[in-house]
């Protein structure tokens, strides 16, 4: 019997999707996973999401910057306020730390903001067994105890009709998910999913950027080697038809817009290299490196706080305290 063939899927396969569902199906979101919190949400009044300054637990952090994937302010019906923190960890194996960090995460911006949280979890792991809903701190007669509201993603593998019919698009990128995590190391598994996917999010009769932003999502959930790509897209144009085939058209075009945005991502890296030469003189090439590898906003940050150095020490400690968000999610997934 021949063995299926390794999927060379990268580490953030899951993150990236995720944060641009939390951007555009908020209130889906909510209102699939979450139902009795969607319910109480004055919805007349726009979500607002907060300062990422927010989100940092200390400026001085031995783990380097800590952050939340997603931190909004809504209204309640009743009309009061409240913070929504909603936390997303999606990861393929389970973390001790996991309830620890959402405590120290919650608590937090309690304390900093002076208004109620609500912190919610995603698990997105494929550990039946590993199912985390709340932090417990007990000794010599103090309990702290933190039970937050908690989604275990694969508990939908026994709902699959419920997802196919569902007119929610998070039914659809729950799906997504759960067919990445199913068809790992399996090519010919992964492709036949990806294709009943997009077959079933054109029965829905989603249309135009609707439809599109369902694709792009799935799409990188479901993500496949070149070769396999180009001998899916021409499934699709014979199975799916002319529309399908447009929409992956326009995947081809963000790619391009992706391109771009890595061109002036690194231009701006040149650019914030030059000011710290002229601050500093030459910096080592270690130093230089890090900085190169700073992810977009990361490099903004960079630029802001140059201004506020005195000392080539203040750049190395910043650095320090933010270390290239690539670094960051490989040690986490080790």
């Amino acid at each position: 019997m021949a063995h299926a063939q390794p999927i060379p899927t990268p580490p953030d396969t899951f993150d990236e999707p995720w944060k641009l569902i939390l951007e555009h199906y908020f209130r889906d979101f909510l209102t699939f996973l979450f139902p009795t919190v969607a319910t109480a949400i004055d919805w007349s009044r726009p979500p607002e999401p907060m300062p990422t300054e927010l989100t940092r637990l200390t400026a001085t952090s031995s783990t380097g910057p800590r952050r939340v994937d997603w931190l909004v302010k809504v209204w309640l019906r009743d009309g009061t306020e409240r913070w929504l923190l909603i936390h997303i960890e999606i990861q393929s194996q389970p973390e001790e730390a996991f309830p620890y960090r959402l405590a120290m995460y919650h608590f937090h911006l309690r304390i900093t903001s002076a208004q109620s949280v609500l912190s919610l979890a995603v698990l997105g792991d494929d550990n039946l067994h590993w199912r985390p809903d709340r932090y417990v701190d007990d000794v010599l007669g103090l309990r702290l105890e933190l039970i937050y509201p908690m989604v275990k993603l694969v508990d939908f593998r026994e709902r699959e009709e419920e997802l196919r019919q569902s007119q929610n698009p998070i039914a659809v990128l729950v799906r997504a998910h759960l067919a990445t995590l199913d068809t790992r190391h399996d090519l010919e598994r992964r492709k036949a999913a990806k294709l009943a996917l997009f077959r079933d999010v054109l029965r829905l009769g989603y249309t135009g950027d609707e439809l599109r932003r369902l694709f792009d999502v799935a799409e990188r959930f479901l993500k496949l080697p070149r070769a396999e790509y180009e001998e899916f897209r021409a499934t699709v144009a014979t199975e799916l038809g002319a529309q399908a085939v447009d929409i992956m058209n326009s995947f081809e075009r963000y790619g391009l817009e992706q391109g771009l945005q890595q061109g002036l991502q690194q231009g701006q890296g040149n650019l914030t290299l030059r000011q710290l030469t002229r601050k500093f003189g030459a910096l080592p090439e270690e130093v230089a490196a890090q900085i190169r590898a700073l992810d977009s906003e990361q490099m903004l940050e960079l630029a802001e706080s140059l201004l506020d150095f005195t000392t080539f020490a203040d750049l190395t400690a910043w650095l320090a305290d933010n270390p290239p968000a690539s670094a960051t999610d490989a040690a986490s997934a080790e």
